[in-house]
C-alpha cells in the first residue's frame, strides 16, 4: 500500500470511517521509493500494489515508483478505483507497465451507479482507463461489488468489459447489501 490517499469515499472503508470520526486529524503517508526498492532488493519477482486505506495510484510519484520496479524487473499487479486520473496518466501508465502485469479495476456498477459506494468516482475518467487497458496486452480485470444498486447492471457491465477488452470480469459478493 503505497499511500493512503484516496478522493473516493467507500462507507466501508477504514480510511473513511477514520475520517469521519477525527474529522480535525489529518495525516497523509507515502511510502518512500527508495526505502520500497532497498527493502525488495533484487530477489524480488513481483509485488501486489493494492489499497486498504488508499488507492496507489494518488500516490505522488506513482509513474516514478512503478517505473524504478519495473527496472528491477519486478511483475506488477496493481488494483485501483481508476478515478480522477487523465487519459495522460493512463497512457503513461500503460507503457511503464509490460505485458506480464496485471491492472484489476475495482469499478461497482456503471456510470449511474458506480459513485453509490464508491462516493466522488468519476466514471468520464475510469472509462479511458479501461479502454487503454483493454486494448493493451496487459492481463485485465474488473472487479464488481454486488449490492442492491447495481445488482440489476451485472450483465451490462460484463458485456461492456468485454466489448472494451478487459479480460477478466470478478463478481464479490456483499451479503450486507444484496438482495
Amino acid at each position: 500500500e503505497p499511500t493512503n490517499k484516496c478522493v473516493i469515499e467507500c462507507s466501508a472503508c477504514a480510511r473513511t470511517i477514520f475520517k469521519k470520526r477525527f474529522p480535525k486529524k489529518k495525516q497523509v503517508d507515502e511510502i518512500d521509493i527508495d526505502q520500497l526498492c532497498n527493502f525488495l532488493g533484487d530477489k524480488t519477482e513481483c509485488v501486489d500494489i493494492e489499497g486498504v486505506y488508499g488507492d496507489a495510484i494518488y500516490h505522488s510519484k506513482i509513474l516514478e515508483l512503478l517505473g524504478r520496479l519495473k527496472q528491477k524487473n519486478i511483475r506488477i499487479r496493481l488494483t485501483t478505483n481508476a478515478s480522477g486520473k487523465s487519459k495522460i496518466f493512463w497512457t503513461k501508465l500503460e507503457s511503464i507497465l509490460s505485458d506480464d502485469d496485471e491492472v484489476m479495476f475495482s469499478i461497482d456498477g456503471l456510470e449511474d451507479t458506480n459513485h453509490i459506494y464508491r462516493k466522488n468516482s468519476k466514471w468520464h475518467t475510469i472509462v479511458p482507463a479501461l479502454e487503454i487497458f483493454g486494448k493493451s496486452k496487459l492481463k485485465t480485470t474488473w472487479k464488481f461489488i454486488v449490492f442492491k444498486h447495481n445488482q440489476n447492471q451485472i450483465e451490462e457491465a460484463r458485456e461492456f468489459s468485454k466489448k472494451i477488452g478487459i479480460d477478466n470480469f470478478v463478481l464479490i459478493k456483499n451479503t450486507r447489501h444484496y438482495d
